[in-house]
Order: C-alpha cells, then sequence, then structure tokens
C-alpha cells in the first residue's frame, strides 16, 4: 500500500519533469546516434564521435527512436526505469532495515529533484541505477 502510493507520487512528479525540462546533449547524443547505432550504421567506438560513452544507453534508448524521433517515448522510458529503481530501493531497504528503513529509502528518493529530474529524461542515470539495484537485490536475496 504504502509502495503504490510512493509509485504513484514518483509517476506523477517524473511525468511532470518530463514534460516540462529543456533537452539536454545527452539526451541529443543518445536519440540522434542510438537509432544509428541499433541499425549498424556506424560504431559507437569510431574515432570521428567524441566523448567517452559507454554504448548500452545509446542502444536502450536509441529503441524508442526506431518508429521516428520523440523526446517524449525516450523520457517516458526512463520514468519507467525510475520506477523499477524505486521498487528496487523499495524492496533492499526492506531487506536490510524494514519497513520504516523502506519508507525512509522512497521519501528521500521522491523528494528529491535533482534525482527526480535525471530519472525523468533520456539520461544514463536511471539505467545505471536499475542495473547496479538489480544486482544488489539478487545479492542481498542469496543469503
Amino acid at each position: 500500500m504504502i509502495l503504490a502510493a510512493m509509485l504513484a507520487v514518483y509517476f506523477a512528479l517524473a511525468s511532470f519533469y518530463a514534460l516540462v525540462l529543456v533537452p539536454h546533449p545527452y539526451e541529443a547524443q543518445y536519440l540522434a546516434l542510438g537509432p544509428r547505432a541499433l541499425r549498424g550504421e556506424i560504431s559507437l567506438y569510431d574515432d570521428a564521435l567524441t566523448g567517452q560513452w559507454m554504448p548500452l544507453p545509446f542502444y536502450v534508448y536509441g529503441l524508442t527512436q526506431l518508429w521516428g524521433p520523440s523526446l517524449l517515448a525516450a523520457r517516458a522510458l526512463a520514468v519507467l526505469m525510475g520506477a523499477g529503481v524505486l521498487a528496487l530501493t523499495w524492496n533492499l531497504a526492506r531487506r536490510l532495515g524494514g519497513q520504516r528503513a523502506a519508507v525512509i529509502a522512497c521519501v528521500l528518493f521522491v523528494s528529491h529533484g535533482l534525482v527526480m529530474g535525471y530519472y525523468a529524461t533520456a539520461h544514463f542515470a536511471p539505467l545505471v541505477a536499475l542495473c547496479v539495484l538489480g544486482a544488489l537485490n539478487v545479492m542481498e536475496g542469496e543469503k
């Protein structure tokens, strides 16, 4: 019940941020180069491409662009990944510290504007957090 309320608050705030935040350069790179990398038109390790970026966000966000350019599609995927991060945070905090720890962790997550901004845009942050928290949940479950 509490997790459902946290997710509702998260979706309300993240959706608002996804609609109103100004695009940033990371998004342009992921959305322009991602589909081309998926189609094999470019290599992300080409010397002509500047930056030291890991390829996974290009492929993940590039999938949202295969049916046409859409910033909102990429941001919607980021919001969904952020919801997964919130659920994994709840689960891990509950396992480690109980219900109270889970509530505190999720309230801190949802109330932090900068984190919500990163998780509402096509950014590597929600993807990295999803991978790390997924691994931590698996490792904690093995005990």
